[in-house]
């Protein structure tokens, strides 16, 4: 089996992977309705589609949204408290479903109860109306506001698969008899413009995926088979992408998917084959879009509160209770005289604005953080988050991974 020793932790856990998640319609067949919440199906469901993206855990910015209980039209409804009346009648208040905005903003679009007559329901989706035979459905208030699509790409591993002696490339989580390995790059899970349909495929002359655009390669005289669309990807390079190559492991005779330099099995270099596609070596560039200025770095400075549990598990937080600024938390130190300094990056406008403040809600989830010191930003955006470990943040950025974070330990992959 693969064994890989880092020389760097990945951007994954530092620069956390807190997105929005796809939020489906159910039907409900035995009471006539449609649901909306996240996979899987409640019992005497069927899963229809995505219809928006919303968040899984609490967030700064957005709000509960609950599932309730319409017992005079035996339907669930889905939205912020308090409960709607039906008749004389109150709704009973369900469990949390996901996390959306009250208000509109950035990226935001507006979901409304709709009324669908046939099946006495609401349904709750983005617009236009639904069909229900030959019945519109009559559009209400708007209840929240979430995301159409997601605003930017998620993190694709390696796994390694021990029954066939191969890695596979592709979102978590594993797939039956597969390790998870380590974060190797970003790439999109929907339709974007620009972006082509990167499928899994399974070569029956090596016994092994791959990870590529259609059509399907041929080994000898047998064509691949084509499996599901994994990730969407670019054939050319757009802005801030970088190329994903196939490199040929001989050892275990099989392809992999991932940036330069290639890996090490055994004693054994892969080598290097053709570019197959291009894609995100971190998350900040795919956020970057156009734009040219980097973005800005500060380290915060706060008395501490708390005991610090962990690093990896405040970042986690932190990350979690920043996401909606675009602002990272990439390392966190707990110093002498009880300070603890948290470095983030992101716009300058959104540094700039979290050293006048934390919101107080971010500030609840993260108790180890008391008093915040005022402090400036760094003028250079690489300098303020990488002290001491400069030389291996450098040795690391060549492996896709953040300068900004904190360095651990060495990477080499190994069979």
């Amino acid at each position: 089996m693969s064994l890989r020793l880092w020389l760097c932790l990945p951007v994954l856990v530092a620069a956390t992977d807190v997105h929005p998640e796809a939020v489906h319609d159910f039907w409900d067949d035995t009471n006539n309705q449609h649901t909306f919440h996240f996979a899987p199906a409640w019992p005497n469901e069927v899963a229809g589609g995505k219809q928006f993206y919303a968040f899984r855990n609490a967030t700064e910015g957005y709000e509960p949204v609950y599932d309730w209980w319409d017992n005079v039209n035996k339907q669930h409804t889905f939205h912020f408290p308090p409960a709607w009346t039906h008749g004389e009648t109150n709704e009973t208040q369900g469990d949390i479903q996901f996390y959306a905005s009250a208000a509109n903003g950035e990226g935001l679009e507006p979901i409304a109860a709709y009324w669908d007559d046939s099946n006495k329901q609401h349904t709750f989706h983005l617009a236009p109306e639904w069909k229900h035979g030959e019945t519109t459905e009559t559009k209400g208030d708007t209840v929240f506001f979430a995301f159409p699509k997601l605003t930017s790409p998620l993190a694709v591993h390696d796994f390694w698969d021990d029954t066939n002696k191969q890695h596979t490339f592709h979102f978590p989580p594993a797939w039956p008899n597969e390790a998870e390995g380590g974060f190797q790059f970003y790439a999109w899970k929907d339709p974007q413009d620009g972006a082509d349909p990167v499928y899994d495929y399974w070569d029956d002359v090596n016994k092994q995926h791959t990870f590529h655009f259609a059509p399907a390669w041929k080994h000898g005289d047998t064509n691949e088979s084509q499996g599901d669309i994994q990730f969407y990807a670019y054939k050319t390079q757009v802005n801030n992408t970088e190329g994903i190559y196939a490199f040929w492991d001989d050892v275990n005779k099989q392809h992999t998917f991932h940036l330069e330099p290639e890996w090490k099995h055994n004693e054994t270099n892969e080598t290097k084959g053709d570019l197959v596609f291009y894609t995100f070596k971190t998350l900040a560039a795919a956020t970057a879009g156009t734009s040219t200025e980097p973005p800005a770095t500060a380290k915060m400075r706060f008395s501490q509160g708390a005991p610090m549990s962990s690093e990896e598990d405040f970042l986690k937080r932190c990350n979690a209770a920043l996401a909606a600024k675009g602002v990272t938390c990439t390392a966190v130190v707990t110093g002498e005289g009880g300070i603890v300094e948290v470095d983030v990056t992101g716009p300058t406008d959104a540094v700039e604005e979290l050293q006048q403040g934390w919101p107080a809600t971010s500030r609840q989830t993260l108790d180890e953080l008391d008093t915040m010191i005022p402090g400036k930003a760094s003028p250079n955006p690489e300098v303020s988050a990488q002290g001491n470990n400069t030389a291996i943040s450098d040795a690391c950025s060549t492996l896709g991974y953040a300068k900004t974070l904190v360095v651990l330990a060495v990477g080499a992959h190994a069979m």
